[in-house]
Order: C-alpha cells, then sequence, then structure tokens
C-alpha cells in the first residue's frame, strides 16, 4: 500500500519492469507510450528502485510516486530509506538487545512488586500505567527485532538469484515500527 498527499493506491494494475540496455528500456517505454499505457483512467504511477553502494555497504529503497488528479495536475512525491542489512544482523546489535531485555525483565520485577504492594492502586498511577507502557514496548520492540532479522535472511537469499526484483517496502515498514517503539522507551523511561 503506496500513499501519497492525494490517496492511497494497493499497487494493483499493471507493472513494467525495467530491465535489460538503456536502449531496450526507451524502445519499450516508446511501445508503451504508442498502446496509451498512460491515460485518463490512471490515478498514480509508482517508480520502485533499489541503490547499492558497495563501499559503505549501503542500500537505499526509493520510491517516487506521481499521483494524477482529476483537476489534471500531478503531484509528484519521492521517499528515499537508507538501510544497511549487516547492521540488521551484526553481533553487537544482538548482544544490544539481550543486555536491554535484561534491564527490561529487572523493570517488570520491580513493577510486579509494586503491583502485589499497591494492589488496585497501582493502575489508578498515571506512572504506572506509562512504566506498563514502556514494558509492552519493550517486548514488542523484540518481537519487531526478530521479525526484522527473519525479513533481512529472506532478502539476502533472494540476492542469490538472478533478476529478480527486490521490494525493500515491507523492510522499510518494519524498521519504522522498530523505531517508534524504540523512541517511544527511550523518551519515557528517561522521565
Amino acid at each position: 500500500m503506496y500513499t501519497g498527499e492525494h490517496g492511497s493506491y494497493s499497487g494493483n494494475g499493471y507493472v513494467y519492469q525495467f530491465r535489460g540496455s538503456l536502449s531496450e528500456m526507451r524502445n519499450d517505454l516508446n511501445q508503451l507510450h504508442q498502446f496509451e499505457w498512460i491515460n485518463e483512467k490512471t490515478r498514480a504511477i509508482i517508480i520502485q528502485l533499489t541503490l547499492y553502494n558497495s563501499n559503505t555497504k549501503l542500500f537505499t529503497s526509493v520510491t517516487f510516486l506521481s499521483e494524477f488528479l482529476s483537476s489534471t495536475a500531478i503531484i509528484s512525491t519521492a521517499r528515499f530509506e537508507p538501510l544497511n542489512f549487516y547492521l540488521f544482523s551484526s553481533l553487537l546489535q544482538l548482544v544490544l538487545m539481550i543486555i536491554y531485555m535484561g534491564f527490561t525483565l529487572y523493570f517488570m520485577y520491580i513493577e510486579i512488586r509494586l503491583l502485589i504492594k499497591l494492589k488496585q492502586k497501582y493502575f489508578s498511577q498515571f506512572w504506572s500505567l506509562i512504566q506498563l507502557s514502556i514494558i509492552g514496548c519493550s517486548w514488542a520492540s523484540v518481537a519487531i527485532y526478530i521479525w526484522r532479522f527473519k525479513e533481512s535472511i529472506r532478502i539476502r537469499k533472494l540476492f542469490s538469484e538472478k533478476n529478480v526484483y527486490i521490494n525493500f517496502q515491507l523492510i522499510v515498514y518494519i524498521n519504522d515500527i522498530l523505531t517508534y517503539l524504540f523512541g517511544f522507551c527511550c523518551f519515557f523511561w528517561s522521565n
């Protein structure tokens, strides 16, 4: 699902994959133009590509979206998402996640003791609800981290196949969710 400024687009429709030499792609695009591939019923054009910088081992997922409005205006947006798959599966990040969960378990122990002591009053305190939210987000971040790790393994396997387009949209989405969860935890943990 792609969301633009004026609508959401499922990605269903006609697909053209850019392959071959530059002259072959130009010929194909001319042929698509002759067949009126883009007409008055076209709502959006989505162009996806993936860039790789071997010096920094950095992938960039690029999505261009052009929306065709009924007023004959064309609104274009672009999204660039850098990804480092080596960071997704680094041993250091795994060790830090284990340490983080150790702190979370200790934090849970303190909150359970406080819950036993305060009973029903525990849930009427504002900071107790924040503490429960932090614990929930911490466990959710572990689940999302595992999901991201499995998705990065799946994408690495696809790299061994030739002439396969790899859509990074899902892993970008997973990475965004993990960033939001960590941001929530860091914001409230520091208070």
